[in-house]
């Protein structure tokens, strides 16, 4: 039948134009399809099965050598790609790329700046201040959560996290002055 010809013809064509146009990195025909092989009998695998698989276990049983099978692995493995969302999603600030690449080029380039010579200030507090405030600030933690962890009565965690503060605000004037800055800013 015509049609199932065709049919198998242009999927065909189509899934070729797709493996050769639109890959970064470039691999033979053969290697391709070996990893396809691959593919298809490590899935018959158990989990068991998986972790003890070798390149050389691989290779002899699609009965083709060990080196291009690591070949094929490694193409691969480096062809392969991930989301903006997955790669955005591991970094610190947890923004997706919408945010990352956002209009308000001005407004986060403001913010990063904002949060170096917060880091900055951070730094130069002492050992105890610099303690609390990377739990507040850091991993979110409330004031009771603070004097909880670091069984503390809650007023005087309280007192301590205010200490804390205060120290960081007279580093924040220290650093203004020493930069000259005005009150225009």
């Amino acid at each position: 039948n015509f049609r199932v010809y065709a049919g198998y013809y242009i999927i065909g064509e189509i899934r070729h134009y797709l493996r050769d146009k639109l890959k970064l990195i470039k691999v033979p025909r053969y290697i391709h399809e070996l990893s396809i092989r691959i593919h298809a009998f490590t899935e018959s695998l158990t989990k068991e099965e998986l972790v003890e698989l070798t390149n050389e276990d691989v290779a002899s049983a699609l009965q083709v050598p060990t080196k291009v099978v690591n070949y094929a692995r490694e193409a691969d493995r480096r062809s392969a790609t991930i989301s903006f969302d997955e790669y955005f999603s591991k970094t610190d600030e947890h923004l997706g790329y919408e945010e990352m690449f956002g209009d308000n080029y001005e407004e986060r380039e403001n913010t990063e700046d904002l949060r170096i010579i917060f880091d900055e200030i951070i730094d130069e507090l002492s050992p105890e201040s610099k303690v609390l405030i990377e739990m507040y600030y850091r991993q979110g933690m409330s004031k009771t959560e603070i004097a909880d962890a670091l069984v503390l009565n809650r007023n005087t965690g309280y007192r301590k996290i205010k200490a804390a503060f205060d120290e960081m605000a007279t580093l924040v004037a220290k650093k203004k002055v020493n930069e000259g800055v005005g009150s225009d800013n």
